[in-house]
């Protein structure tokens, strides 16, 4: 029914899975420190513990892949709006040409990544954070590389400097993206507006029922713009 007609609808496939990834983020969040070990180094853990390794690595798992996915989205979304706005593509070629490899990203890498820091054992709990996530024990090793830790092993801890060159990758190329994006679907939109104006001035008569199309193209363009900049 109307669901269904909605994600029809590039703008809300991606929402939905903005959504999903931040559902997921968040129900691991809301865990708080409930799946940390009973036995953890962590005296000064503020909170009810309750689990053991496997339910940290679960929480870690949800949160870091939920999180990572998330961010993901925006900045699918961001360059959904620059593609649509400024370069003028239409639902129908960016769901064939684009949308099926972005997702793939959005989906992909931080599952890979999330996967990763598993398997190397780099899902732990965290003393500065109220739940498990991807960090080695203790949490001051994490950038001396000669202090024992209990989790993950010497050669673990050396290929968990892949997880940490994802997220800064990953942050450095994302963010760059959707700031680039804004301010390219900023200024198509203030040139618009200038051109907008310059034709009401020179507009006759005869041409009011194109002035009226051109106006809600245009509102239609600034309403996209400020739903961007909210995202």
């Amino acid at each position: 029914g109307r669901s269904r007609r909605k994600l029809q609808s590039v703008y809300h496939r991606i929402l939905l899975g903005m959504s999903v990834g931040d559902i997921v983020a968040s129900f691991a969040m809301a865990l708080s420190t409930l799946p940390m070990p009973t036995d953890m180094i962590y005296e000064q853990v503020q909170g009810i513990v309750v689990g053991n390794t496997a339910t940290c690595e679960a929480q870690g798992f949800l949160f870091f892949f939920g999180s990572n996915a998330t961010f993901g989205y925006n900045v699918f979304l961001c360059f959904f709006y620059l593609c649509s706005i400024r370069y003028k593509i239409s639902d129908a070629q960016f769901s064939k040409r684009l949308e099926p490899a972005l997702h793939a990203l959005a989906i992909l890498l931080p599952l890979g990544c999330t996967t990763t820091a598993y398997v190397l054992g780099f899902l732990n709990p965290s003393p500065i954070d109220s739940w498990c996530t991807a960090v080695p024990l203790p949490y001051f090793c994490i950038d001396d590389y000669s202090c024992p830790a209990l989790r993950p092993s010497e050669g673990g801890r050396e290929a968990g400097r892949f997880v940490r060159l994802f997220l800064l990758v990953n942050l450095f190329v994302g963010v760059i993206v959707m700031v680039a994006s804004l301010v390219l679907v900023t200024w198509t939109v203030y040139s618009q507006e200038k051109l907008m104006r310059m034709y009401i001035r020179t507009a006759h008569r005869h041409n009011e029922r194109r002035l009226a199309l051109v106006q809600r193209r245009q509102e239609f363009a600034r309403d996209i713009m400020k739903q961007a900049i909210a995202y």
